[in-house]
């Protein structure tokens, strides 16, 4: 019985696909109207109700067994599923691991070095805190405190570059990053003090100016130096008074 359910259910099918292109052949037993949807239609409930039919008569110890096969191939999906987690486990460990050993040895600069990266060279040659910068017109007082970094940048790639965010990040013993005080920036400036933030900078051509982050409080902090955007390097600086 099973069988002749399944070559039933088989050639519905087939006969609702050939119905999809061509419902005057499926159709070939009906003398109303023949259309695609009416084909669908048909065929659609008739495969449906063989399908219904066919687990109806189902011996019970096939049912069993097919009850059985579905459990077993669950068991396997969670084991594979399992075996890929560990895997991962495993990689991210030694990612980790390896990165540990990474940062473990960064080669650290310090204040008043000349540092050739990339396509430039820095040299720091000096910081400062403070809790307000610029004048009586222009002052601005951190929340937390202000950083000021005195530095040489040239240039000695081939073309002009502008000195923007991508150049300069601060972190702290955390990896935490502070980007450049925009307030800061323009407060200085705007009392006399030449900084490096959006300058310009023609090839071969040495700048001198500030660099001022907004830090919670006074400790060691790291300045990290780019070599450019397609050069991917860049230096570190140990900032200590």
């Amino acid at each position: 019985m099973s069988t002749i359910l399944s070559l039933l259910i088989l050639a519905f099918f087939i006969l609702l696909v050939v119905g999809i292109f061509s419902p005057t052949k499926s159709l070939f037993w009906h003398k109303g109207n023949r259309t695609r949807k009416k084909s669908a239609l048909i065929y659609g409930l008739a495969i449906l109700a063989g399908i219904m039919l066919f687990n109806a008569t189902l011996p019970p110890e096939e049912k069993a067994k097919m009850k059985a096969d579905r459990v077993a191939a669950k068991a396997d999906k969670a084991k594979s599923e399992t075996l890929i987690s560990g895997n991962n486990g495993q990689q991210e460990n030694g990612a980790n691991a390896q990165s540990t050993i990474e940062t473990k040895t960064i080669d650290y600069n310090k204040i008043g070095d000349q540092i050739e990266v990339g396509n430039f060279t820095y040299k720091v040659n000096g910081i400062k805190f403070a809790k307000s910068v610029g004048n009586e017109f222009t002052r601005k007082t951190a929340d937390g405190i202000y950083l000021i970094a005195n530095v040489t940048f040239r240039n000695n790639d081939n073309e002009e570059h502008t000195l923007d965010n991508s150049f300069f990040k601060l972190t702290d013993e955390n990896g935490t990053e502070f980007q450049s005080s925009t307030d800061g920036e323009t407060a200085l400036e705007m009392s006399g003090q030449e900084t490096l933030f959006l300058k310009q900078c023609n090839p071969q051509i040495t700048k001198s100016g500030l660099l001022i982050f907004e830090v919670p409080n006074k400790k060691v902090y790291d300045l990290h130096l780019s070599g450019g955007f397609w050069n991917g390097k860049t230096a570190v600086v140990k900032l200590t008074q």
